[in-house]
């Protein structure tokens, strides 16, 4: 997770670093690095805050961020909402059902816009709401379906009891055939 210079970090360490990540949160932020590569996001599950009113990062850069994952994935972006549009604005997979489930709380509590994503195996959601300025969507810190969203993923990281048994057996191999030295002062 990484908010405002932090989201900056974010976008540019999923990129430097593709499959390394379970799943990533930028909020409030966006122009990564110079070394950015948007499609080496496209397997990665990414679920991103924005909002439309703020003056500290400016919205158009997470949507050019976003714009650009669609587009390398040869998807249709988004029409987004203007700035005097009192809606939210939602881009959601309607494939996945965490997606189905967190879309169907947002529409509980506020008006919102849908933009639905036609890869059915993309795991990107992204939030933007219409007003509440840079601090507008640090809610997402306090929303337990991004916690399930996020804990929801998982990398093929081995446990550490495991990489310590591996670790175990493979010692003794690392020094065979070589004669053992002997420590003299």
């Amino acid at each position: 997770m990484g908010y405002s210079l932090g989201s900056y970090g974010t976008w540019t360490m999923l990129s430097r670093y593709d499959g390394r990540f379970a799943a990533a949160v930028p909020i409030s932020g966006g122009v990564p690095a110079s070394d950015f590569v948007p499609a080496r996001l496209i397997d990665t599950p990414i679920f991103a805050f924005h909002s439309r009113d703020d003056a500290s990062a400016s919205v158009s850069a997470t949507r050019n961020i976003i714009n650009n994952i669609l587009a390398s994935d040869g998807q249709v972006t988004p029409t987004y909402l203007s700035s005097s549009d009192a809606r939210d604005f939602m881009i959601t997979n309607p494939s996945l059902p965490i997606h189905q489930a967190y879309s169907a709380e947002a529409h509980q509590f506020a008006n919102v816009t849908d933009f639905f994503l036609t890869d059915p195996r993309m795991d990107l959601i992204y939030y933007e709401r219409a007003t509440g300025g840079h601090l507008g969507v640090l809610g997402a810190y306090n929303t337990p379906e991004v916690y399930d969203w996020m804990f929801s993923h998982t990398t093929g990281v081995p446990e550490p009891t495991a990489a310590l048994l591996l670790l175990i057996a493979v010692t003794p191999l690392i020094g065979a055939g070589r004669p053992l030295r002997t420590c003299r002062r």
